[in-house]
């Protein structure tokens, strides 16, 4: 994982992209993981396409991750960018950059959606994320030099100055640093660098921290990377906008090479690290109070105090904060937790929301207007006072809202005239808790881009559903279209990008006969027989193969329950994944991606759930094994936490009863009464009670008493289960030629009960596709619908892999698992033959 790329999805868990596969030269592994911090547990993730050593990771306003730049496992730099889908799990397929960007490239999300590059190169770009495109240079620094390991940031985005953005560039320089800022205005109409305040010292390896005040912290780094006895180290504070840089102190220790600082929620700044050489390292850790924190003869100011604050806000959306000082508040801010490294933080944002003094301690506050704003994920909350002192923060979390397609676009490549292309399938996302309702999908040039498949209603807390599309090319050359998606969603509609070039059809090939001659000849070798071996397939076991939590109060974790891995075969296992869908969660992995010959590991699986409700799931582990994938179905309810209620009673009994009731009785006693069931129980009462008791009772006792009702037994019934059909139970693609896709094997299902079955939900590893979806979220009563299944290779090789249908039936999850190889296209062969006459 060293010199990875990082950043927080939006549920908090940490995307880590890349490292170091080998040292001088330096070559990049293809690797990812999430980290839980909750759990202290990291998870493997499918790889991405290449390798990528000193990558960029940014988060996105639809809450996936761009991984950009990186070397490669070549030596070369990754010149793609791949986009992780943290609710699919799934990469995108890599989308070229056209240009070669720097290592660590600096970036960040803006107000229009849309990510700018500022550096280390002097050319800035925008890149697109509904189209997956970069742009040519906008705009050209000043100092139009590379500044290696300076800094960037995106100043303070706020209702005052109309979210307007703005970036500042600090630092950097490949051999002798400098001392310079620039400033960039993106909400221009022409956008230009311009000169900004210079440092107090020149830095190369630096770190630049926002703090709540808006001030900027620039500290750390030398005037020569690596080269301690030029370390700078004075610290500055900036303030972007009266242009003014001020003394922030002096570190105690020099900060080069992989330094870094961290804005923690108590407002003061953690300063960690350096490295002046290989296998030297700076151990010591300095925590920085900026002046905010201090009054003017020194001693500790006043913090403002948050007493209580919602745990989750939404965007454009009301909340109120419990403060004792309202009255003194002057803003109140989201920064986004950090994570620095190379002397950029990829994930630093600071948005500040408009509020109102509603008195009594209250602060009414709206959240910020959207995602571009503030992509989704957790902030530190803080309030400012009148004097720029922040409170300590508290946590929160803007969720996304909404939904959101996968992938952004659509892009068909080379299609021949006249003929039409497969089908591709686009999946819709919907991060709110209720239900969407998709009214209308629309191409706008349904003659090329048709429409063949759609949906209706996506589930709420992320279902999915999926809508297909094939390119019919009118005539040669680029053609494009917009497909525009109106549901209920509040970000509705979608609108998505769709081209494809039109070639010329390839003409029907000239066959061409080639003659044989005839050889007598005497053969010199005696054919040798290859006798066929059947190797015994490598077989991963798994124990349990199912996990039933039971019933799991809403907001708290189960127990773990262990999953066991075991390896009987005398073959190492590789390449092992795990994926597992909310609310479940892996708390430890003692298992790695190879589990050796004879090897055992275990996995701890808990549920965690946030709404109430039955909820099916499945663990699923892919690798080398002959029967991958192996598919653990898990499921549990979760139920609200029991309220504390308060009963009144005016009889007073005592009864000791050892049976269990099994009959409803209503009455009312107007004596005391005195009963001998097959157990001993006693009761008196001594009042005529006017509420009606149902007690369940399963003895025959003999009472003497006249009750005024008779009682009604309530018989005890057996369900009849759901169950999903579906047939076939796997397939097999056989040899499909890489780039190609074969033709699709259909998949039916059928709900043969009188119950429907809900929440349909498709999962299809890559390379496999889902080419048409007849079926909805919900499967009638007595219903049956279809699917179409193709395999796509991308490499040579076999693929193993699985169709997961998760729905409200009690088989769920219903695993198809699914298998193909992929081969290189036959090569076109010349011979020539000399034939040996007879008799030579």
């Amino acid at each position: 994982m060293f010199c990875n790329g990082m950043a927080l999805t939006p549920n908090g868990q940490v995307l880590i992209a890349g490292g170091t596969q080998q040292y001088g030269p330096f070559l990049g592994l293809p690797n990812a993981s999430l980290y839980d911090p909750i759990a202290n547990v990291f998870t493997n993730l499918p790889n991405m396409a290449d390798g990528r050593w000193y990558p960029t990771v940014t988060k996105l306003p639809d809450g996936t991750l761009m991984v950009s730049s990186g070397v490669a496992e070549n030596g070369q730099t990754n010149n793609t960018v791949e986009i992780y889908n943290p609710v699919l799990g799934t990469w995108s397929t890599p989308y070229a950059d056209g240009w070669v960007p720097p290592l660590y490239p600096r970036l960040h999300v803006l107000p229009n959606g849309n990510v700018f590059y500022s550096g280390s190169t002097p050319q800035s770009r925008y890149f697109y994320p509904a189209t997956d495109t970069w742009s040519g240079i906008v705009a050209t620094t000043n100092s139009n030099t590379i500044r290696t390991y300076g800094s960037s940031v995106l100043l303070p985005l706020t209702p005052a100055n109309n979210y307007d953005p703005k970036i500042m560039i600090l630092g950097g320089g490949p051999s002798g640093a400098t001392n310079t800022t620039e400033l960039i205005d993106l909400g221009a109409a022409n956008p230009a660098w311009t000169w900004g305040p210079p440092m107090s010292q020149a830095r190369v390896d630096m770190d630049a921290v926002l703090l709540p005040n808006g001030l900027i912290l620039a500290l750390n780094g030398s005037v020569n990377s690596e080269d301690a006895t030029t370390a700078s180290l004075n610290a500055d504070l900036i303030d972007p906008n009266a242009l003014t840089v001020t003394s922030a102190g002096q570190e105690s220790y020099a900060r080069l090479y992989h330094s870094g600082a961290l804005l923690l929620p108590n407002g003061t700044v953690a300063v960690f690290g350096g490295n002046p050489s290989q296998g030297n390292y700076q151990p010591a850790i300095e925590l920085y109070s900026p002046p905010y924190l201090f009054n003017s003869d020194g001693s500790a100011a006043y913090q403002p105090q948050i007493t209580s604050v919602p745990s989750t806000i939404a965007y454009n959306g009301s909340f109120q904060i419990q403060t004792p000082d309202d009255a003194t508040i002057s803003s109140v801010v989201l920064i986004a937790p950090g994570s620095p490294t190379h002397g950029f933080d990829n994930s630093q944002h600071m948005i500040g929301l408009s509020f109102s003094d509603a008195g009594s301690g209250v602060l009414n506050v709206t959240g910020p207007p959207n995602s571009n704003i503030a992509p989704p994920g957790y902030y530190m909350l803080f309030l400012v006072n009148n004097a720029g002192v922040p409170s300590v923060a508290s946590f929160v979390q803007l969720p996304l809202s909404g939904v959101y397609p996968s992938p952004t676009n659509l892009s068909f490549g080379k299609v021949p005239s006249g003929t039409t292309s497969a089908p591709q399938t686009l999946t819709l996302i919907n991060y709110s808790t209720s239900a969407a309702t998709v009214s209308n999908v629309a191409s706008s040039n349904s003659t090329v881009f048709p429409v063949t498949s759609q949906c209706s209603t996506i589930g709420g807390n992320d279902g999915t559903c999926t809508i297909s599309v094939s390119f019919q090319p009118q005539g040669t050359g680029s053609q494009s279209a917009t497909l525009t998606i109106t549901s209920n969603a509040p970000n509705s509609p979608l609108t998505i990008q769709m081209s494809g070039t039109g070639t010329t059809a390839s003409p029907s090939p000239t066959p061409t006969v080639t003659a044989t001659p005839t050889v007598t000849a005497t053969p010199t070798a005696t054919p040798t027989t290859v006798p066929s071996a059947t190797p015994t397939p490598v077989i991963l076991q798994v124990s349990p193969t199912s996990m039933n939590f039971g019933s799991v109060t809403v907001g708290t974790q189960s127990a773990a329950q262990t999953l066991t891995l075991t390896n009987s075969s005398t073959s190492a296992i590789t390449g092992l994944h795990v994926a597992l869908g909310t609310p479940y969660k892996l708390t430890q992995n003692q298992c790695t991606q190879t589990i050796a010959a004879n090897g055992t590991c275990t996995m701890g699986i808990a549920f965690a759930p946030q709404l109430a409700g039955s909820r099916s799931g499945s663990v699923t582990l892919t690798d080398s094994a002959a029967n991958s994938p192996q598919v653990i179905a898990v499921s549990g309810t979760g139920v609200m936490a029991s309220p504390t209620a308060t009963a009144t009673a005016t009889p007073t009994a005592t009864a000791t009863p050892t049976a269990t009731p099994t009959a409803t009785a209503t009455a009312t006693p107007t004596a005391t009464a005195t009963a001998t069931p097959t157990a001993t129980a006693t009761a008196t009462a001594t009042a005529t009670p006017t509420a009606t008791a149902t007690p369940t009772v399963t003895a025959t006792p003999t009472v003497t008493a006249t009750p005024t009702a008779t009682p009604t037994t309530v018989p005890s019934a057996t369900p009849t289960p759901v169950m999903l059909q579906v047939s076939p139970t796997s397939m097999n693609f056989g040899s499909v030629t890489v780039g190609t896709q074969s033709a699709a094997q259909t998949l039916t299902l059928t709900n043969s009960s009188t119950s429907s079955i809900t929440g349909l939900h498709v999962a299809i590893g890559t390379p496999y596709k889902l080419t048409q979806n007849q079926c909805t979220q919900t499967i009638a009563a007595n219903g049956t619908c279809t699917m179409g299944i193709a395999f796509a290779p991308q490499l040579a090789g076999s693929r193993s892999g699985s169709v997961t249908l998760t729905d409200s039936a009690a088989n769920s999850p219903q695993v198809i698992a699914v298998s193909g190889t992929g081969v290189m296209a036959s090569p076109t062969a010349t011979a020539t033959a000399t034939p040996t006459p007879s008799g030579m």
